[in-house]
């Protein structure tokens, strides 16, 4: 996993901590190069109170930025990373994807994190539940899975995998039924 600097001397944001509607405390902060009628701190911490969580929400620090300060601070390949309790996605959709795509996909890092999953760490291999209807272990034995690989082995990632899962999940508890899988192996 990547160690993200939370960057607020390198770039301008508005927000902070703010309560949301369900009256749960998120700290988001957004790129002040994202306009304010349209992007606002507001608006993504309410975004954030509306997926499933647990109290993991209540520890996150969500930067919503342009997909310039995205590719700056996650590297070149991504459209948002997740890393120590910090979020960063795009304000804007990017190459087809949404930015509430991106920001559920690394949420469900951010779960992972905060989940016991001795001996491996869920991030890397996934919820400890999942993991086990996945078939992780056996997969990795088999070399079929690879924790924490984001290189090469991206997409057989079983911590990308997760992401990927909890993104769908969420997205149809939403209603959104048109959401594809592009990123990780359809045997997940």
């Amino acid at each position: 996993r990547a160690s993200l600097l939370w960057l607020s001397e390198e770039v301008a944001y508005r927000g902070g901590r703010i309560t949301t509607s369900t009256g749960e405390t998120v700290d988001v902060r957004v790129s002040d190069a994202l306009p304010v009628e349209t992007v606002t701190p507001e608006a993504w911490a309410e975004f954030f109170a509306s997926l499933v969580h647990g109290p993991e929400l209540a520890q996150l620090r969500a930067y919503i930025a342009t997909f310039d300060e995205v590719q700056e601070i996650c590297g070149k390949r991504a459209l948002g990373c997740y890393g120590r309790d910090q979020l960063v996605a795009p304000g804007e959709g990017v190459l087809d994807t949404s930015p509430e795509e991106v920001v559920r996909h690394e949420y469900g890092h951010h779960i992972a994190a905060h989940r016991l999953n001795d001996p491996w760490t869920a991030i890397d291999w996934g919820p400890k539940r999942w993991a086990s209807a996945a078939n992780v272990c056996a997969r990795v034995a088999q070399k079929q899975a690879y924790p924490g690989d984001e290189g090469n082995n991206y997409a057989v990632n079983p911590g990308e995998a997760w992401a990927e899962v909890y993104r769908l999940m969420d997205e149809r508890r939403a209603g959104i039924t048109t959401a594809s899988w592009p990123i990780v192996a359809q045997s997940f």
